[in-house]
């Protein structure tokens, strides 16, 4: 029953489980995840957006089992020391102890039942460098995460297109517009879009 609810309710998840309360956008943009294939999200310096999408990260992670979590960003540094320190802290903070073993040396958390890792259970961080990098990586679930989406490269894009291929995949981008042009634009231009 939690975890049903879990998949609809992102604010309780995070309220009860991971114990973040969430202001109003945060929420919305949390539910328009849910609800559409593909979120993008224009924002601000300082707002919280890079918060708010490693809240998605683990709220997708521990809500949908064996989902695979993928977030990405334009440099690794950004990866590293933003989003990821982000998931590190909600996650070691939870209000409910939640599973898992962050990895040394690498922003990966891997999911473990019964004290052995579960191989298709996990969320992965890597800057994008090279489009062919998540090639080969399908899930059931499957939620990607362009953080600073309007720095990524638009071949990035491209080739990562090809990991949102399951019935159950999303994508968040998030970012600062900095340009009319390019594929961060271009997602605005879908009415299904937030």
């Amino acid at each position: 029953e939690a975890l049903y609810r879990a998949q609809y309710d992102q604010g309780w998840f995070m309220s009860e489980i991971v114990g973040v309360t969430l202001w109003g956008m945060q929420l919305e943009i949390l539910e328009a995840v849910r609800d559409f294939r593909r979120t993008a999200v224009r924002s601000a310096h300082g707002v919280g957006k890079s918060f708010t999408a490693a809240c998605a990260a683990l709220w997708f992670l521990f809500s949908f089992p064996n989902s695979i979590v993928l977030t990405s960003a334009p440099t690794q540094v950004q990866v590293t020391k933003i989003i990821w320190r982000e998931i590190r802290a909600m996650h070691a903070k939870s209000r409910v102890p939640l599973s898992g073993v962050f990895l040394p040396k690498a922003p990966e958390l891997q999911i473990h039942l019964d004290g052995k890792p579960v191989d298709d259970w996990f969320a992965f961080g890597f800057a994008t460098n090279m489009p062919t990098r998540a090639q080969g990586m399908h899930a059931p679930h499957m939620l990607l995460i362009f953080d600073e989406a309007a720095g990524i490269h638009p071949d990035i894009w491209t080739g990562f297109e090809g990991v949102l291929t399951g019935e159950h995949s999303r994508f968040l981008a998030i970012g600062n517009p900095t340009e009319p042009a390019g594929p961060f634009y271009k997602e605005f231009q879908s009415s299904m879009t937030q």
